[in-house]
């Protein structure tokens, strides 16, 4: 039966729009954007600012759901925060001339649970004055573009002042959107109890207080899922209370029921109630998974609580940090895993694992009694040089003061010594910039220049010095013209990086001049289309699990400094020119991605990058700047700002730091 609402839509009715059916009165989704229509008179009036409250099941995938308004110029899209840690809550403004909406609140087929739980009006000044609390300088570019008629803009501005919390304030937070598990209702299982697979403990006991393991007992006991056995080393009492679930000794071959899931935990850690049921869903929903794992929570040193968000499976992040904790379990097919679960040893994967037999429950799922060490930074790791030719490809035009900076430092610092340097001027007039180009050709400098007069098209600029580079050069790489070499080494890590056989594009650290950072890498959806994280962090902080130290998988890397075999840019076509402006380095990393390739970040690689200190004035400026680039990005890619796989949905879209969705 399609059509109607499904039974479980309490709250506010919400009536299916496109690409979902009603079976047995629940929601299906029979594509990767599904659509509903909340269709009530008056609940959403154009104009006005609102606050809605949501939330998936509990053993949906909480991505970011897309709200769109639809106005008399045409939809108009707001990304809301995933609901990871049970509702979602989005403040904002409903755009002018909005006379319906409709939501999507997942991004794959199947059965779904979602609610939208109110929508109630809110003052501006209200939010103006809860963005002049936490972030007063984007607070005041709201007013300014509200007081100059720039309507998208001011919600824009607005977003970034309020929409976010530090992530200090993680108690809080979660305590306005923690919700009551509805075994009945929203929370219901899908999978068979019957032929659920059984879900297998140890329990690390040795040095941890008989208080801190009665806790982590009770923590099982209070389990949703009621199909697991568990087993304590170096511990007696948990065995108290009779429960025939805690078992003196682990199974034996012929005992043991399989396929099972297994974990390894601590005495102290805490688990929450659907820990088992999430990891069983997701089993059955993705059977090919060797290995599951889920984020965690931990105490600080000053006994506040801190989230550990979980990126997607990043073998480089976690061969070097390992990240993935103790909240993961191991799909046993066979006995041999009982064999770890005897000893001590934590279960992880192995940092070669392929990327289908990973996967991730975006939800807290456990306490962990004791905090993780911090990761060391590796950037001093050695390293293999390996011979071949490098082609560095520099668009330019004019600005002189900015590009001899930069070859200066490419060939005075750079120990590589097989390579070339292809500036490609775009129109240059310029007596000062002609007559440096003039002795840049009768130097014995490996530079040559490539004129290319014409409109500014950075896509077309790159692939014409590609097509100019040395026949021998494999490795390709695209530098602005305002970058300058901090380390003698850069060049050789960035092409020993792009020539590993599966790496697609790679990028390193950036710097401002100040030594902050500029450029980590580009996080899909951040504070527009993509956004660089960390930006102005300081230059040897770790970051997200030590990702600013460490090199790790990503989504995409910005052209300032991208690296790639050239072999690998030939067979996806190089940039693509009609991108003229925005969105390239994010496209042709995607593109990489999409033929298998992984997009990397080695932070090992540090270059100076003098791009405007600030946001430069992009507060005023005006959303409309390259639409062109943007309708065309979005109609290759569609929404796939929604879930960049390597930032957290519990993060939020509106701080250029890691903070609260």
């Amino acid at each position: 039966m399609s059509g109607g609402l499904a039974e479980n839509s309490r709250g506010v009715a919400l009536t299916p729009e496109r690409d979902i059916d009603v079976v047995d009165g629940h929601w299906i989704a029979t594509s990767s954007e599904p659509w509903l229509t909340a269709g009530q008179s008056g609940l959403f009036p154009a104009g006005a600012h609102v606050e809605i409250r949501y939330r998936l099941g509990v053993h949906d995938d909480p991505v970011r759901p897309i709200l769109r308004f639809w106005t008399v110029d045409g939809p108009v899209d707001r990304l809301l925060p995933g609901p990871v840690a049970g509702a979602g809550i989005w403040d904002g403004r409903v755009p002018e001339g909005a006379t319906r909406v409709s939501i999507s609140p997942v991004n794959r087929s199947g059965r779904f649970d979602f609610r939208l739980e109110s929508v109630v009006r809110v003052s501006s000044a209200r939010l103006i004055a809860r963005g002049f609390r936490k972030s007063p300088g984007d607070a005041l570019g709201a007013l300014a573009c509200r007081a100059i008629g720039y309507g998208p803009e001011y919600e824009r501005n607005l977003g970034w002042a309020t929409g976010f919390t530090p992530l200090k304030d993680y108690a809080e937070w979660k305590a306005v959107r923690r919700r009551p598990i509805e075994l009945d209702g929203i929370d219901a299982p899908r999978a068979d109890p019957a032929s659920a697979p059984l879900v297998w403990v140890t329990i690390d006991a040795l040095g941890a207080a008989p208080a801190a393991v009665e806790a982590t007992i009770r923590s099982l006991v209070a389990q949703t899922h009621h199909g697991w056995r568990a087993f304590c080393l170096g511990h007696a009492t948990p065995f108290v209370g009779g429960d025939a679930r805690l078992l003196a000794e682990l199974p034996t071959a012929a005992s043991a029921r399989l396929p099972a899931l297994a974990l390894s935990i601590k005495g102290g850690d805490i688990l929450a109630s659907e820990a088992f049921s999430c990891l069983v869903e997701y089993n059955a929903r993705f059977p090919m998974a060797d290995f599951i794992y889920a984020d965690e929570e931990f105490a600080g040193a000053d006994d506040r609580l801190w989230p550990r968000f979980k990126p997607a499976w990043s073998p480089s992040l976690q061969s070097a940090a390992p990240y993935t904790g103790r909240m993961i379990a191991a799909v046993a097919r066979d006995t041999a895993i009982f064999a770890t679960l005897s000893t001590t040893k934590e279960i992880a994967p192995p940092p070669d694992a392929a990327t289908e037999r990973v996967g991730r429950v975006k939800r807290v799922l456990m306490r962990a009694g004791e905090p993780y060490p911090p990761a060391r930074a590796v950037a001093a790791t050695h390293f293999a040089r390996q011979s071949g030719a490098v082609s560095i490809v520099i668009p330019s035009k004019e600005r002189l003061s900015l590009l001899k900076p930069c070859l200066d430092t490419v060939l005075a610092l750079t120990e590589a010594k097989d390579f070339e340097v292809v500036v490609v001027d775009n129109g240059s007039v310029e007596r000062a910039t002609l007559a440096y180009y003039d002795e840049l050709e009768k130097s014995d400098r490996a530079v040559r220049v490539l004129r290319s007069p014409g409109p500014f098209n950075f896509s077309l600029l790159c692939n014409e010095g590609a097509r100019a580079a040395r026949p021998d050069a494999d490795v390709l790489v695209f530098l602005n013209n305002d970058t300058e070499a901090l380390r003698p080494d850069w060049l050789d890590r960035l092409a020993a990086r792009a020539r590993e056989p599966g790496v697609g594009a790679v990028g390193g650290k950036l710097l401002f001049p100040d030594g902050d950072v500029q450029h980590i890498d580009l996080v899909l959806g951040l504070q527009g289309d993509a956004g660089l994280i960390d930006r102005r962090a300081q230059a040897e902080a770790p970051g997200w699990l030590s990702r600013n130290i460490i090199a790790h998988e990503c989504s995409a890397v910005a052209a300032a400094c991208l690296a790639v075999t050239r072999e690998k840019f030939n067979a996806i076509g190089g940039f693509d020119e009609e991108l003229r402006v925005e969105l390239n380095d994010v496209d042709i990393c995607l593109r990489l991605a999409a033929r298998g390739w992984r997009c990397l970040s080695d932070p090992s690689v540090v270059l100076l990058h003098r791009e405007g200190a600030s946001r430069g004035g992009a507060s005023l400026q005006r959303i409309s700047k390259h639409g062109g680039d943007r309708a065309s990005f979005f109609r290759r890619w569609g929404r796939i700002d929604r879930d960049d796989p390597f930032f957290h949905p519990g993060f939020s879209l509106e701080r250029l730091a890691p903070s609260l969705s």
